[in-house]
């Protein structure tokens, strides 16, 4: 019976995981692109969804991107905030 359970929870984790590639951990994520430049950034993740403005400089906004450690749950939104020239800071 556990078996069957553990084969079963691997199925669907593999289903799950293939059905939305290119979704990273935020841990991942923020590896990647944390000290580089837009350029860098667009070619290790891609083009943002959208782009706006914020205090310190351009905000690039990414869609589906990421998952929450504990629920895996697709983060709606994950913010790269740009100073001009790097990326400083990566919200979810």
């Amino acid at each position: 019976m556990n078996r069957a359970i553990s084969y079963t929870l691997a199925v669907i984790s593999t289903c799950i995981i293939t059905a939305a590639p290119g979704i990273k951990s935020r841990e991942a994520f923020k590896k990647e692109v944390m000290g580089k430049t837009q350029v860098q950034v667009m070619k290790i993740i891609g083009k943002p969804h959208m782009i706006g403005s914020g205090a310190e400089g351009e905000v690039w906004i990414y869609k589906n991107a990421t998952f929450h450690p504990v629920t895996k749950d697709a983060d709606r939104t994950t913010l790269v905030q740009f100073d001009g020239s790097r990326v400083i800071e990566v919200r979810f």
